[in-house]
């Protein structure tokens, strides 16, 4: 009489455990399959490479690739942040901040140069000297004007000053060439298109050994 009680209670906690089980299970496929929907629809578009043309000052016409994404042009920065390259927005800052630095540099000592040329110009100032003898014509003196350490260092700024100038305009702010960087475009492109790991199904499987959880999906 007391074992049918002791059977029943067992029975009944089989029944919960299997139906917790399977609840879970059910609740672990959903958010599964979920969650590769989530990562798929969070993909940033494509980036292309457009042929784009435009007249330049002397009424010449220019073309190059330029990239676009999602209908908008990535110049400056841009591309670099799309392709999730931290290190080169970084080396394209900088590369900038010295190109700047330098023609700042040489229009500077431009100015410099030109007005330490200008204002130390060799020449002579002559002024006439009243005679100590009656009725005696006065002499000219003459003294030498400018010359000197500054002017030969004017002319050395004014020298020098082009050609940092020159030097600044000719540094590309893109750290990669063209080559590179539609190599990186690719990269980006293609590894979009490469399936996301994750969890496809979770269920309960039975055996003739015991039960247990089974899982497939992409890793």
């Amino acid at each position: 009489m007391r074992s049918q009680p002791f059977r029943s209670r067992s029975i009944s906690l089989v029944v919960v455990f299997a139906f917790s089980f399977f609840v879970a299970s059910a609740s672990w496929t959903r958010a599964a399959h979920a969650a590769p929907a989530a990562s798929e629809t969070a993909a940033p578009p494509p980036i292309e490479l457009r042929e784009v043309v435009w007249g330049d000052r002397v009424g010449g016409m220019r073309h190059a690739q330029v990239p676009f994404q999602n209908g908008k042009i990535l110049d400056g920065t841009d591309l670099y942040s799309a392709l999730d390259r931290p290190d080169l927005v970084d080396s394209y800052h900088r590369r900038v901040a010295a190109k700047a630095t330098l023609v700042g540099l040489g229009l500077l000592g431009i100015a410099v140069g030109g007005v330490m040329t200008a204002t130390t110009i060799p020449g002579q100032d002559c002024a006439p000297t009243a005679s100590s003898t009656p009725f005696a014509a006065p002499t000219i003196t003459c003294r030498a004007t400018g010359g000197g350490p500054a002017h030969d260092v004017g002319i050395g700024i004014m020298l020098a000053s082009p050609l940092v100038f020159l030097a600044g305009m000719l540094i590309s702010p893109d750290p990669v060439e063209t080559t590179e960087r539609d190599g990186l475009i690719e990269e980006f492109n293609a590894a979009r298109t490469q399936p996301h790991a994750g969890v496809d199904h979770v269920g309960p499987t039975l055996s003739p050994g015991g039960a247990g959880l089974a899982v497939s999906g992409r890793f």
